[in-house]
């Protein structure tokens, strides 16, 4: 995954989208989809949670299998926040997708290792989390990577759409101000042409 941190952040105020356009978008797809996005991160970091809970408790304790079974349900959880931030917002698809592969890799280790956990084999179960701490901590920062990314993005569209409104009141005052001193002026004219 190319790192969204240094990536240039274009301007995407269209002018056919103009402001309220522009805010639309921002409020009714980039905004969703980044909450989304931050819920898909948390429940990352609770997957691994899950995990050390299940190897911290005996295996066959009712602890662990509740562990166990949060792990699964909270990759379930970030599956889907990961792809509800892809339909709610599809122009920024290919960053969410890109995410997936390193999910898949966590879980089929975090998968593992709670296995062994239920098992009783903390030694190797502690081993593949020390693996697995490290795919965690790399996707939430490719997650945060696209998060600031998205957050100066729509933070630019912002101030594009509001410097466009206050600069369109500003030559609409000027416009009314000039036509009232046209129509001043040619009152005056008149009334001075009887």
């Amino acid at each position: 995954l190319v790192s969204h941190r240094d990536a240039e952040i274009p301007l995407e105020l269209d002018a056919p989208l103009g402001v309220d356009g522009v805010y639309s978008d921002l409020t009714q797809s980039q905004y969703p989809a980044t909450v989304t996005l931050v819920r898909a991160n948390r429940a990352l970091n609770a997957i691994g949670y899950s995990v050390y809970r299940t190897i911290a408790y005996d295996g066959g304790s009712t602890e662990a299998k509740a562990a166990a079974k949060a792990a699964e349900d909270n990759y379930a959880a970030t599956t889907q926040f990961m792809a509800d931030a892809a339909r709610l917002d599809p122009g920024d698809k290919a960053s969410f997708d890109a995410l997936k592969p390193k999910l898949e890799a966590i879980h089929a280790i975090t998968q593992s290792a709670a296995a062994h956990g239920l098992k009783n084999e903390n030694d190797e179960a502690t081993k593949e989390m020390v693996k697995g701490d490290g795919l965690i901590g790399a996707l939430n920062d490719d997650i945060i990577g696209v998060f600031n990314v998205r957050t100066a993005q729509a933070g630019k569209a912002s101030a594009a759409a509001s410097a466009n409104a206050y600069s369109t009141t500003i030559m609409m005052v000027v416009i009314g101000v000039a036509g009232l001193g046209i129509g001043v002026g040619v009152g005056l004219w008149l009334a001075m042409a009887k």
